[in-house]
C-alpha cells in the first residue's frame, strides 16, 4: 500500500458505521503499511495529559496510563508544534515508550525512531499521533505532506468521536430526567385523596400488596377509581422505576387471555 491508499483508506474508514475504537485501529493498521514502525498511538488530550485512545505494538500498561505533557518533553514538544516532528536518534530527550514496546516489553535497549504529529482541529489541540521503531532510520524518507494529512484525519477522528460521546451522554442524561419526570408524575397521579376510614383501609391494603409478588385483582363499578388504585400498588411497590404497561383485556382473544395475563412457559 502507498502513502496516497493509505490516506484513501483512512478517509474511507472515517465514513464507515465502526465504532470509534475500530476506526481507530484500522488507521494505526493503514499507517504501518507505510511506516515501518514497532509502536504507534493515538492520544487525546485532556487539560495537559495525554491518555491513548488506541495503541498498536505497546504493553497494555503503557498502552492504559497517562502521559502527563510535564513529565514526557517529547509529547510536551509535539504537542507545542503545528506540524509533524521528527526526532533525532540522538536526542538527549527521553522517550516514554523506552521498554514498553510490546514485542520488546522490559527490554534495556531504546526506541532509536521517534516521530509525532499534534492533532489540530480548526487549529486547537486535541491529541496526538506517535510512532516509535527499534531501528534508527525506520522513518528515514517519509514525505511531510502525507504525515501531515493523516494527522488532519486522524484529528477529525477523534473529534468526531468526542461528540458522539458528549452527544450520546447527553441522550443519556436527558432520558434519566424524563424517566424521572415521568416516575414522578405517576406517583402524583396515583395519590388517593381522602380521610374517611374507607380510604384509610384501602391506603393500608394498597401498601401491604404492594410489597408481595402476588397477581393483585382490583374490582369495581365503573368510575369508581380502579386504575387510581392499579398506579398506586405500581407507586408502592419494588417495581416503581419500571414502566407501568397497560392492556386491553377486552381485546384479548379467550385463547390468549391467561397466558397474556399470567404468563406462560415457552413451548407450552
Amino acid at each position: 500500500m502507498d502513502q496516497l491508499d493509505a490516506v484513501v483508506t483512512i478517509a474511507l474508514d472515517l465514513a464507515t458505521g465502526l465504532s470509534a475504537a475500530d476506526r481507530g485501529r484500522r488507521l494505526l493498521e493503514s499507517l504501518r503499511r507505510v511506516i515501518p514502525y514497532d509502536a504507534a498511538t493515538v492520544m487525546r488530550l485532556e487539560r495537559d495529559v495525554l491518555l491513548p485512545v488506541v495503541a498498536n505494538g505497546l504493553s497494555p500498561a503503557a498502552a492504559g496510563k497517562p502521559y502527563p505533557l510535564r513529565e514526557h518533553p517529547r509529547l510536551e514538544v509535539i504537542c507545542r508544534s503545528r506540524e509533524p516532528v521528527f526526532f533525532p536518534a540522538d536526542t538527549s530527550l527521553p522517550d516514554p515508550f523506552d521498554g514498553q514496546l510490546e514485542r520488546d516489553a522490559g527490554a534495556l535497549h531504546r526506541v532509536h525512531a521517534c516521530l509525532g504529529c499534534p492533532l489540530l482541529v480548526h487549529g486547537e489541540l486535541v491529541g496526538a499521533l506517535t510512532a516509535d521503531a527499534l531501528d534508527a532510520s525506520a522513518f528515514d524518507g517519509i514525505d511531510l505532506r502525507f504525515l501531515t494529512a493523516v494527522a488532519a484525519l486522524a484529528a477529525a477522528e477523534l473529534r468526531t468521536a468526542q461528540l458522539i460521546a458528549a452527544l450520546e451522554h447527553a441522550a443519556e442524561h436527558r432520558g434519566l430526567v424524563v424517566r424521572d419526570l415521568m416516575r414522578d408524575a405517576m406517583i402524583e397521579s396515583s395519590a388517593i385523596i381522602g380521610t374517611s376510614a374507607v380510604i384509610d383501609r384501602l391506603r393500608r391494603e394498597i401498601e401491604l400488596v404492594a410489597r408481595s409478588d402476588f397477581q393483585v385483582l382490583v374490582q369495581g363499578e365503573t368510575g369508581t377509581g380502579k386504575e387510581l388504585v392499579a398506579r398506586a400498588v405500581h407507586a408502592a411497590s419494588g417495581r416503581r422505576h419500571e414502566p407501568l404497561i397497560h392492556v386491553n383485556c377486552a381485546a384479548l382473544p379467550e385463547t390468549l387471555a391467561e397466558s397474556e395475563l399470567f404468563g406462560h412457559e415457552k413451548g407450552a
